[in-house]
């Protein structure tokens, strides 16, 4: 019996459709739900409150004002261009970042050379082929624009050093998601009041405009997981109230990267 053409087409229309299906979207919501999320989230905190013990007790005349904490998981997708293809593999990311803000009196470039040594103790520091001294660095990127313009901030890298270590059970992302630093540190010095009405910014701070309207929603892409009442602004705000210049330390840590 001769078998009909839509029959021996069949296989191959199957084997195609397989091919072809769009890869079916993550459900964001169940990520923090899973035990390796509470696992490496967990790690990531303990982490975390020990840079900022680390930082702080090398630099005991820091004031900490407050503490804002951002911590949520966003969905994304590979991409070229404008073009999406049906294969395209979904990416999963996790982060905490944590936002110390500290008043501050006294001898502001001094204190910035003594804070880039303490966070340079934990492992932090501009890290490059052509920088002899990197936590040396790091305090000139900080110093010189705020030398200048009352307000200056630099992004430092991470590398064991000493007694640091990363997180247990923590491993860097794999490509595409190492694209972005699983780890990354920002120090920001900002006078209260300006020296003089020249060196005042011509635009508000950075860290001052980042003052949130509310919480932000759940939605596919994004699941909120814990976030502080109070944020980033309201801190320096508060620190510039009672104190000559703020320092705000930000420490951030992918803890959770998955692909599928």
């Amino acid at each position: 019996m001769q078998m009909s053409r839509p029959l021996r087409a069949l296989p191959d229309t199957a084997v195609a459709w397989l091919v072809m299906r769009p890869q079916r979207r993550p459900r964001l919501d169940r990520v923090p739900r899973t035990a390796a999320f509470h696992t490496h989230r967990s790690a990531a905190a303990v982490w975390v409150d020990r840079q900022f013990h680390l930082i702080e007790a090398a630099a005991p005349w820091l004031e900490r004002v407050g503490v804002a904490v951002e911590d949520g998981c966003w969905l994304s997708r590979d991409s070229h261009g404008w073009v999406v293809s049906h294969g395209d593999r979904w990416h999963i990311s996790c982060t905490r970042t944590v936002t110390a803000a500290y008043g501050a009196s006294g001898d502001a470039a001094s204190q910035v050379r003594e804070l880039s040594v303490a966070v340079g103790a934990a492992g932090w520091a501009c890290y490059g082929d052509r920088i002899p001294d990197p936590v040396a660095r790091l305090a000139e990127l900080v110093l010189e624009p705020f030398q200048q313009r009352g307000t200056g901030h630099a992004t430092a890298g991470w590398r064991p050093t000493g007694s640091a270590e990363p997180p247990p059970g923590w491993r860097p992302p794999a490509p595409p998601l190492a694209a972005k630093p699983p780890l990354s540190l920002i120090i920001h010095a900002e006078r209260a009041l300006p020296a003089s009405p020249g060196l005042a910014p011509n635009l508000p701070p950075p860290l001052r405009g980042r003052q949130r309207l509310g919480p932000p929603a759940a939605t596919p892409f994004y699941q909120p997981v814990e976030l502080s009442e109070e944020d980033t602004a309201t801190l320096v705000k508060r620190a510039s109230a009672i104190a000559h210049h703020v320092f705000v330390v930000s420490v951030r840590i992918s803890y959770l990267e998955r692909s599928r």
